[in-house]
């Protein structure tokens, strides 16, 4: 394989360049494995450059108008108002949040290891249940395995599974273009609103550094940074357009 043969396959995922782009990666990991084992000279991917992302911040945090809708569309006690209320508690993918269960509970918190990295660099989380929280989930049946269930009442089946699910949620709120990693975003944005610092957000997501908390609050940070500039400004002086004597009024 030469770089021409792979960005032919890269363009022939030019509709999807997220797909493409991790295509590729998977190749420069590949080639640099072989090439660590003597069977190659060089890594061709490599040379191959990536598509640019559709979104420059990636994926968009709901606003808070979406979340009203959703939340007005499915009411308390549905599944999708529980997803809506593990989502914005807890701040996690989705990955985990449809793992989370009963049997993860201990002393008002919830103990798990985050899916992602899980065989790689692992992340252990306890985190604590709110009171509105404990409450929805102290009416749930005692033998559930996991919060969320299907229309059958068993655990979805994989995470595409419960991804379809909610974005069938979303639909029928009115809602497009948004997904639940948004939500994981939004999470992460009230956090900062409400003057977390960047490592009480990390505790609760999960992130090793704050790079990729910086780009999930940086609209909330600019915003609290404008406010308590607003308060610290002083009396502003006021130019007069004219003077007596004709000359500038500055």
């Amino acid at each position: 394989l030469k770089p021409q043969h792979l960005i032919a396959m890269r363009d022939q995922k030019v509709s999807t360049p997220g797909a493409a782009n991790s295509m590729l990666k998977a190749l420069r990991r590949l080639f640099a494995f072989a090439i660590s084992y003597g069977h190659l000279d060089g890594n061709p991917a490599r040379d191959v450059p990536y598509f640019p992302p559709v979104r420059a911040d990636g994926i968009p945090a709901w606003p808070q108008e979406a979340v009203d809708q959703f939340a007005a569309y499915h009411p308390a006690g549905t599944m999708a108002r529980l997803a809506l209320l593990l989502f914005c508690d807890f701040g996690q993918r989705i990955s985990d949040i449809h793992r989370l269960g009963p049997g993860m509970v201990r002393d008002g918190e919830v103990h798990f290891t985050q899916w992602k990295n899980r065989n790689r660099k692992p992340v252990t989380l306890r985190l604590p249940i709110s009171d509105e929280m404990n409450l929805v989930l102290s009416n749930l049946p005692a033998d559930r395995k996991t919060f969320l269930v299907t229309d059958y009442g068993r655990p979805f089946a994989s995470v595409n599974a419960f991804g379809n699910k909610f974005r069938d949620w979303c639909q029928q709120a009115g809602l497009e273009g948004l997904s639940s990693h948004g939500l994981r975003k939004y999470f992460s944005a009230k956090m900062a609103e409400n003057e977390a610092t960047d490592r009480q957000i990390m505790a609760f997501t999960g992130h090793r550094t704050s790079k990729e908390i910086d780009r999930y609050t940086k609209s909330a940070e600019q915003a609290r940074l404008a406010r308590g500039a607003q308060n610290k400004r002083s009396r502003p002086f006021t130019v007069p357009p004219s003077c007596a004597n004709g000359k500038s009024g500055t």
